[in-house]
C-alpha cells in the first residue's frame, strides 16, 4: 500500500532521481565551465532573468568561436535549467543560440567502409566456417545495407 519508511530512506532524496547520476555530473562539469567564463568579468551579477540568458549567451558565443564541442553549451543550458528551476524557461536567447548552431554544424558521419575492407572481413568470417554472414556482409556492402537490414536476409526457396 503505502513506501515504508525504511525504503524511502535507501532511496534517498526524491530530486537526486530526476535525471541519472551521469547526467547530473556532466551538467555539473558544464555549469562549472560557464560560471569560469563568468566569473573572468567583473560584471554585476544579472538581477533580471533576462540578462542572465544574455549572459549565458555570452557565453554560448564563446564556446562557438572557441572550437568547443556543442554539447558543452547544450549541456550548460539544460544544467541551469536543473540547477536553477526557476530560469529553465527563461533562457530563450541561448537556446535560439544553439538552434542556430545545430543547424550550423554538420554531423560527423563514420567514414565508408572501403572495398578491400569489406573483402577481408567477409574472408576472414568465411575462414572462420559463417559462410551465410560472410555472404550478408559482401551483400550488405554491395547494396549499402544497414545492419539491421543485413541481419534480415532469409534463405530463399
Amino acid at each position: 500500500m503505502w513506501a515504508t519508511k525504511s525504503r524511502k530512506k535507501n532511496i534517498g532524496h526524491l530530486s537526486t532521481h530526476v535525471i541519472s547520476a551521469s547526467t547530473q555530473a556532466r551538467y555539473k562539469v558544464a555549469c562549472q565551465k560557464c560560471f569560469a567564463f563568468v566569473a573572468e568579468f567583473d560584471a554585476p551579477w544579472p538581477r533580471t532573468p533576462e540578462e542572465f540568458d544574455l549572459l549565458i549567451c555570452r557565453y554560448i558565443e564563446h564556446v562557438w568561436q572557441e572550437g568547443e564541442p556543442r554539447g558543452w553549451a547544450g549541456d550548460a543550458i539544460s544544467g541551469l535549467g536543473h540547477f536553477v528551476p526557476h530560469v529553465r524557461k527563461r533562457l530563450s536567447c541561448s537556446w535560439r543560440l544553439l538552434t542556430a548552431w545545430q543547424k550550423l554544424e554538420l554531423p560527423a558521419r563514420a567514414i565508408p567502409l572501403l572495398p578491400r575492407l569489406a573483402a577481408a572481413i567477409a574472408g576472414a568470417v568465411a575462414a572462420a566456417g559463417q559462410l551465410g554472414a560472410a555472404l550478408a556482409i559482401l551483400v550488405g556492402f554491395h547494396c549499402l545495407l544497414r545492419t539491421g537490414e543485413s541481419l534480415e536476409f532469409r534463405r530463399m526457396i
